[in-house]
């Protein structure tokens, strides 16, 4: 019959009639279903079928898109789905990390949750004279106090050039990002003649 073959015959030791029919697995065959199927044997035949995430599409089997389904990668935020060949995998977005405690052997692809990865930590990652400030899934970078953006640079403020900025009798000295009064020199008069230069605060 089609789809078996004779084993044990012998024509000396058995008739013509005398030998037993088994089944051919057509499976062992190189590449006998084509491209993304698997075979399957049966008693006296075979079949393909499309290997685990494809589906029949005709006589093909093309790939299925997972992440085009609602949930595929979990309830969880801040998660991502890419399709891959016959699968696809679950990884957390741009700045974000898998929770600390996932275990793969733990739970399965879609179980961890993504948490907000705090880029501030990092060393000197806004530059000079600029500080971080985390948000979800980013961050931003922001002049120090004391100093205003020019172009993609902080500049120190120069505070000493706002009018009247320490008052009476004081003056201004302009240090990187903030700035100091100090009391200025006058001379000290008696009986009508400047004697010696004091560092004194006049109202």
């Amino acid at each position: 019959m089609p789809g078996y073959r004779a084993t044990g015959y012998h024509p000396w030791r058995h008739n013509i009639f005398g030998y037993r029919c088994v089944d051919i697995n057509e499976c062992l065959r190189p590449n006998i279903c084509g491209t993304n199927k698997n075979c399957v044997n049966s008693p006296g035949s075979y079949r393909c079928v499309c290997k685990r995430g494809y589906r029949q599409v005709g006589t093909r089997c093309i790939d299925i898109n997972e992440c085009s389904e609602p949930n595929t990668c979990g309830t969880y935020t801040n998660k991502r789905c890419v399709n891959t060949v016959g699968s696809f995998r679950c990884e957390c977005m741009p700045g974000y990390r898998r929770a600390v405690g996932y275990h793969p052997w733990r739970y399965n692809l879609i179980g961890y949750r993504c948490v907000d990865i705090n880029e501030c930590l990092r060393t000197n990652i806004c530059g000079t004279n600029k500080k971080c400030v985390n948000s979800p899934g980013s961050y931003r970078c922001v002049c120090k106090r004391g100093y205003r953006q020019v172009g993609t640079r902080c500049i120190d403020i120069n505070e000493c050039l706002r009018p009247n900025i320490c008052g009476t009798n004081r003056r201004c000295i302009n240090t990187p990002g903030s700035y100091v009064c100090a009391c200025s020199w006058r001379p000290v008069v008696y009986a009508g003649r400047p004697q010696r230069l004091q560092r004194r605060c006049y109202v």
